[in-house]
This record gives structure tokens, sequence and C-alpha cells, in this order.
């Protein structure tokens, strides 16, 4: 079904949302959890893009366009258009160790019964995605998250003077700091066009480009093996 991988490359910092704001109520407005942005948000560039420069018709994007995400990359791994991508709840790994569990006897068990140990990874390659904890850990397809969060105070400036507006006029936001050689990716049906475009709910410029995905990659052998119970 996918054929493009979409990278997207955040020109300075993004936001996790536009609601986080400063009051004896709420002191940080924790916007964060709204990062990265759910494919939906791309979804919807899709139709804001195609209405300002058409490059395909409306009815197709609205009946055939799917998109999944996000997920991430590097420059060196997008050249072989691999990227990273959550690690199932099935494996656990940690720098102390990895588990794996498994249904027997219709129950989820794991073999390695250290319950105290806690993830310190949670994205693998997708070339990765059937081996086990302890292999994928071994191989060294496993990643931290390359954002971070960092506190920035909005100000909310009068029209007419350089001075905050006297009723909500400074809002505390966690801006989202990504990794320079790291890229937002997600996996489409169709192409958007390569180019500069203002993506979320800030608006922020942010670099687009589309990947072509050919009937060999991991990912589309994987997605097109039979499901089994």
């Amino acid at each position: 079904m996918f054929k493009y991988l979409i990278t997207i490359h955040p020109l300075g910092l993004m936001y996790g949302s536009s609601g986080g704001f400063l009051s004896p109520e709420n002191l940080v407005g924790r916007s964060r959890e709204k990062f990265p942005p759910d494919a939906a948000t791309l979804s919807g560039l899709f139709f804001s893009a195609n209405k300002v420069n058409p490059f395909t018709h409306p009815e197709e994007l609205r009946d055939n366009l799917y998109v999944a995400g996000p997920f991430w990359s590097e420059e060196k791994r997008l050249q072989q258009k691999n990227f990273y991508l959550p690690i199932p709840n099935t494996k656990l790994i940690s720098d102390q160790g990895t588990k794996d569990w498994e249904i027997k006897t219709d129950q989820w068990v794991v073999k390695d019964k250290d319950y105290e140990l806690e993830p310190d990874y949670f994205w693998q390659e997708i070339v990765a995605w059937n081996r086990t904890a302890k292999q994928v850990k071994e191989s060294g397809a496993v990643a931290k998250t390359p954002w971070k969060f960092v506190p920035i105070l909005h100000p909310k400036i009068q029209k007419q003077q350089r001075q905050v507006q006297a009723e909500d006029g400074l809002f505390l936001e966690y801006a989202v700091q990504l990794d320079q050689e790291a890229c937002l990716v997600y996996l489409s049906t169709h192409e958007l066009p390569s180019g500069w475009y203002r993506f979320g709910g800030e608006n922020h410029v942010v670099e687009i480009n589309s990947l072509t995905l050919d009937e060999n990659h991991p990912l589309i052998k994987l997605l097109n093996q039979p499901i089994q119970t």
C-alpha cells in the first residue's frame, strides 16, 4: 500500500502545541505529549498543499490517501531508506539487559523474571523488526529519542506598543529541539511534492522530501506477510 517515505526536516525549533499557558494552576504548559505530530497532521498538509498548488485530484486524496507515522531517521540511514519505529511492547531493551514476552497457554509470559528492568531504548530500525530483543540490541539497531524539550516563554505584544498584553500576555510552552542529523518520517500512499511547507499547529517552516519505496524494501515485504493467528 505505502509507496513513499515522507521526510520532514524542521527549520529550528518546533512546538508540541499552541495550548500551553502560564497560570497559577498550570505553571508549565506540558504540550510535549503532542509531539511528534501524528499522521493526521501530514494528511491535512496534503489537502491544504493540493489546494494551493494542485498535484492530484482532491477526490483521489479523499478516497485513497493513507499515511502512517510518526517515525524518524538519520541522514546516513535515509540512503538505504531505513528508519526507526517504536519498539513493540513485547520487547524490553535496557542497558542492563533485555527480555521478550511471548504467548504460552493463552497467557503472556517472559523468560527473564527480572521485572525491575526498565527500558532505556524506545526505537528500533525497521530492518530489525523480526529479531529478538537481544538480537536487536546486539546488532546496534536501537536508539534513544532524538529530540528534547526546552521551555520557551512566549509574549503577546500589544498592537500599538512594544509591551506585553495586560491579560494573558505571557505563556510558557515546550519547544522541541530535534537533533541536527535526525528528521521525522511518515509513510504515505501518495507523493507530496518536495519543498518548504508550514507544518503543524504552529505553522513552523519545514523541508519535506518524498522518497520512493521499491517492492524489495524490508517494510513492503513485512507488510505483505500474511497475518498469523
